[in-house]
């Protein structure tokens, strides 16, 4: 059947007509269930996400998640939707998928005569942004050449698949 507003029009032998009151009919059918992730269905290990299920009234998700209630993600994970309505309950899923964050390692801190460079060297990641700018002679890369006036901590910053981490490392200007 179709929705819609339906009126009953009912005549006997004499061609008398009743008619009755409209009667609104609703038609309803199984959900469409399908699952909103916010704020992306790919996030960094330990991120906030909230799963939001759509198409039906009520919602029950599979691995704890409450619908619509923001958790953090650690593994990679699958979550299954049960969406139910007055017709009955239909699935959609979902895939959380968790980039770690990258271990970055730095060489030990290090000391050094005024004047004299040495190259600091990070790895674990993809990319990387060194800071204070102050005595380096670049910003980015896995290797830079430091020569700092003062002792200095240097803080590298390592992302990769959209995650980060950070290390240090001290280089200490002895005096004359």
């Amino acid at each position: 059947g179709q929705s819609g507003s339906y009126t009953v029009r009912v005549s006997n032998m004499n061609n008398f007509y009743a008619v009755s009151n409209a009667v609104n009919v609703v038609v309803y059918s199984l959900p469409v269930v399908g699952a909103l992730t916010t704020p992306s269905a790919l996030v960094c290990g330990g991120s906030s996400v909230t799963l939001s299920g759509t198409g039906a009234q009520t919602y029950t998700w599979t691995g704890g998640v409450n619908n619509a209630v923001p958790f953090a993600a650690f593994n990679t994970t699958t979550y299954t939707v049960t969406g139910t309505n007055i017709c009955g309950t239909t699935t959609a899923t979902q895939t959380v998928t968790v980039h770690q964050p990258p271990t970055i390692t730095v060489q030990p801190d290090t000391s050094v005569c005024p004047n004299k460079p040495v190259v600091l060297h990070a790895g674990g990641a993809a990319n990387y942004v060194w800071s204070p700018s102050t005595g380096l002679s670049g910003t980015t890369g896995s290797n830079v050449t430091a020569s700092p006036n003062t002792t200095t901590t240097y803080t590298v910053t390592g992302s990769r698949a959209g995650c980060s981490s950070t290390a240090t490392v001290v280089v200490t200007v002895n005096t004359l």
